[in-house]
């Protein structure tokens, strides 16, 4: 009988496709102290795990960017005008203590309504931390206009009075790093959980949480992780701004409760695992940049104390886009001033500005065009980059330049009013940019960033 070849190819595919999926089963192993590394079946299928990995290595050679050489393909890259690698020394330092085991990497993104609800954070959080570990959303404020907006997180809150920075009442307390503060009215409480409609693998669970506050004497609050017995917890007066902190085994959800007896004032909290990348999404409808400058230096500072943020990232600039060319001028002026409220507050990050999206309005035809000013305030962020010796990722260009918003419409990754991004959108944006990041992290990992450099 002659042999039936298609039946053993059949039989040969699947064998090696089950070969692949039992290695995902297989624990570590070492093997005279050096790992060896399995197979993570479900990564090989995930074409922008793929994408990030291999962008350091495209055509062949190690890529340069921004202004110290070639782009490679494929890559919107990021432009560097610090000087000795300055801006990206805290994050390398970070990068590799994840890969040693000895901690975490810490990036806070100050925001607009273009990022708010996770949009684009989301994806990019996700993104990074399959590459360089963790698990969790990082720092949550405790009530929040689009909370049900954010599918990151479910999150419900009662019993708070909250002040924002773009709100023209002012806090009769200092405002914190989430732009907020949230006082207690009488009985309080906050809970929040892994969303029931799970979309990111990082989001599986938590294992630790990290309260921050301001009291001027002690007080006591309850904190309570999925179904086990609450832990009564004492809060601890001193200082701009206090943290307390609790590791315990890996839950879905935590409810904070509060009754106001000692006065305190709280800016957020954060969820997160024990090692890898966080991204803190501190975006605010209606913050155009300057409002920052309402939030004390030593509030910032102090949060910085706990959190050592790595990067700064500064996404502004819609929200001025429709104004005048005399209302942009001293726009410029005003960023510059919270630049340097910025790097006064966080002196070891590196900072990075986010270029302004497209935006379309009506042109003198009746048509759709980018708005004239977007060019204007391109050239006024890539401007401060420069002075300030700052980062600057070009999000109008990666987004395709001129009246590219025409077409995110039509693929439905912005809205109708021309401005703002679906998240399928945000998708494409947060994948370009971690590219980005990614590219520059692993053309520098090797490099000694342990001596301070001038």
């Amino acid at each position: 009988m002659k042999d039936n070849f298609l039946i053993k190819g059949v039989y040969t595919i699947s064998g090696v496709i089950l070969l692949l999926v039992l290695t995902q089963f297989i624990p570590d192993i070492r093997i005279a102290n050096y790992p060896l590394r399995t197979v993570n079946f479900s990564k090989m299928l995930n074409p922008t795990f793929q994408i990030v990995r291999n962008c350091g290595k495209m055509n062949g050679r190690i890529p340069q960017s921004g202004q110290n050489g070639p782009c490679p393909k494929g890559i919107f890259c990021i432009e560097d005008f610090g000087k000795n690698d300055k801006n990206y020394r805290s994050l390398i330092q970070a990068v590799n203590a994840i890969r040693g085991n000895k901690g975490k990497c810490r990036i806070a993104f100050f925001g607009d309504s273009f990022t708010e609800g996770d949009m684009i954070i989301a994806q990019l959080r996700d993104t990074l931390q399959q590459v360089y570990g963790g698990n969790g959303v990082g720092f949550i404020p405790f009530t929040s206009p689009v909370s049900r907006l954010r599918p990151t997180i479910e999150h419900k809150h009662k019993g708070w009075t909250t002040f924002h920075i773009t709100e023209n009442a002012p806090s009769p307390v200092p405002y914190g790093i989430t732009g907020g503060v949230y006082i207690p009215k009488g009985e309080a409480s906050v809970t929040f959980r892994v969303p029931r409609l799970l979309k990111w693998n990082s989001l599986k669970g938590y294992s630790q949480i990290r309260l921050f506050y301001r009291t001027e004497r002690e007080g006591f609050a309850e904190i309570q992780t999925d179904n086990r017995t609450p832990e009564r917890i004492s809060l601890k007066p001193g200082g701009y701004i206090n943290s307390f902190e609790i590791n315990t085994a890996n839950f879905q959800s935590v409810t904070f409760q509060y009754e106001d007896t000692s006065g305190a004032v709280f800016y957020g909290m954060s969820l997160e695992g024990k090692e890898g990348i966080y991204i803190d999404n501190f975006s605010l409808r209606g913050n155009s940049g300057p409002a920052l400058l309402k939030i004390p230096s030593e509030i910032l500072s102090g949060t910085d104390s706990f959190q050592h943020y790595s990067l700064i990232v500064l996404e502004f600039g819609l929200n001025v886009s429709g104004g005048s060319t005399n209302g942009l001028v001293q726009y410029e002026k005003a960023m510059e001033k919270t630049i340097e409220h910025i790097q006064t507050s966080f002196p070891e990050a590196g900072i990075l500005i986010m270029g302004v999206s497209d935006r379309g309005g009506k042109a003198g035809s009746g048509e759709i065009r980018t708005l004239p000013q977007i060019t204007t305030i391109r050239q006024q962020q890539k401007k401060l980059a420069e002075k300030y010796g700052l980062l600057y990722w070009d999000t109008w260009e990666a987004m395709g330049g001129e009246n590219a918003i025409l077409s995110f419409v039509e693929k439905g990754w912005a809205g109708k009013d021309y401005t703002h991004l679906s998240f399928a959108g945000g998708r494409e944006i947060a994948k370009m940019l971690s590219n980005a990041l990614i590219l520059e992290i692993e053309n520098r990992k090797k490099q000694d960033f342990t001596q301070n450099m001038p």
